[in-house]
């Protein structure tokens, strides 16, 4: 796919005016108009081979952890598969007084990490939102670890919901 006159906008567009992209759904002639897909996942709008918009694909994924008879410890959780940003962390129990816990971005699974969140998140009955990050960029072929310090009240018949949501 050509583009009328030559627009260089990072590497998306080379400084022949080719789309440099996975995926298009337009014909090849110049000044055509379509939608493309970047070999980076940013979706690019052109009309009449001129490009309207660029934006990047960040939909949101989440990881979920559903523990039954929360204890002080560790769970291991998913390896990521490529640089993630934390977006929201959610929590609830179904019984007690709460659960003290913090996720932890690790190098190898069974080695110390850095914690998301600057002090524990509380998970409590009517549940707990935490949108603020002290490390919020996770990084490629980590890990994440749920860590956690302390259960009150009676916990021998509760369930920890644990959501961290993400974009890329």
């Amino acid at each position: 796919m050509r583009i009328d006159a030559p627009v260089v906008i990072g590497d998306l567009v080379a400084t022949s005016g080719a789309v440099k992209a996975v995926s298009f759904n337009v014909g090849g002639f110049t000044g055509a108009s379509g939608t493309f897909t970047t070999t980076d996942s940013k979706t690019i709008i052109v009309d009449f081979g001129i490009i309207r918009s660029i934006a990047t694909n960040s939909a949101a994924k989440l990881f979920s952890w559903t523990i039954q008879n929360p204890a002080v410890g560790g769970i291991p959780g998913p390896r990521l598969k490529q640089d993630m940003t934390c977006v929201r962390l959610d929590s609830m129990v179904s019984f007690g007084e709460g659960v003290f816990f913090n996720i932890e971005e690790r190098p190898y699974a069974y080695t110390g990490g850095v914690d998301i969140v600057s002090s524990d998140q509380i998970a409590v009955t009517t549940g707990t939102t935490t949108p603020t990050f002290s490390n919020a960029s996770l990084a490629a072929d980590n890990w994440l670890w749920v860590d956690i310090s302390a259960a009150t009240g009676t916990t021998s018949t509760t369930y920890l919901q644990i959501t961290l949501s993400v974009t890329v």
